[in-house]
């Protein structure tokens, strides 16, 4: 079991999860906590089409309760993302701009808040799909360039973040803002090609 989850299906993790591909994504049914894999990258619940314009990857913490893609699953459809690491496209101090694994300094599995969706198609198949939570990023991240990172949770507030519907944004900011993780972060160099 991860973190006190259930596996609901049989599939293969990866250490490294990029938008488009599946991820293990933790929710809440009848009170119990459940591991499925998910694709990353959100269908809000009013596209047509299942290959949307815009792919949300990321929903900014602050816009949450105002973005028509986000306020309806905000309410209802809270969801936790395990990672041992993320990346970004960093410059260092004195360094060329490359893509850097960023990972805790503990070696601590870190999980981050999301939000998922289940779409369905016209032809009546359903898309689980999910979005990363994100924040102003931590200084070292934002010293070598990056502004953002996810907005990663204790697990004292876990079972607060996946169980709960449709009640004010202010009771859902407060678990984030009363459950925020701060980790130490350690970078290093995957490669030195730039975007």
């Amino acid at each position: 079991m991860l973190f006190d989850s259930r596996l609901e299906e049989d599939f293969q993790f990866k250490s490294h999860v990029f938008p488009g591909y599946s991820a293990p994504v933790i929710g809440m049914r009848e009170g119990v906590r459940m591991i499925k894999p998910y694709r990353f990258g959100l269908i809000p619940h009013f596209e047509k089409n299942e290959k949307p314009k815009i792919v949300l990857h990321n929903a900014r913490v602050e816009t949450l309760h105002e973005k028509a893609a986000f306020r309806r699953v905000f309410s209802k459809q809270r969801c936790l993302i395990p990672l041992d690491s993320f990346f970004e496209y960093l410059t260092p101090a004195g360094e060329k701009r490359g893509l850097f694994r960023i990972f805790s300094r503990s070696g601590a599995i870190l999980v981050a808040a999301g939000l998922y969706s289940r779409w369905c198609s016209p032809g009546g198949d359903v898309v689980s799909s999910f979005t990363m939570i994100t924040r102003p990023a931590a200084p070292e991240i934002m010293s070598a360039g990056h502004d953002r990172s996810p907005y990663f949770l204790l697990p004292s507030v876990f079972d607060d973040w996946l169980s709960g519907k449709g009640e004010d944004a202010s009771r859902w900011y407060g678990v984030l803002e009363g459950g925020r993780e701060d980790p130490e972060f350690e970078m290093e160099r995957v490669s030195s090609k730039s975007v």
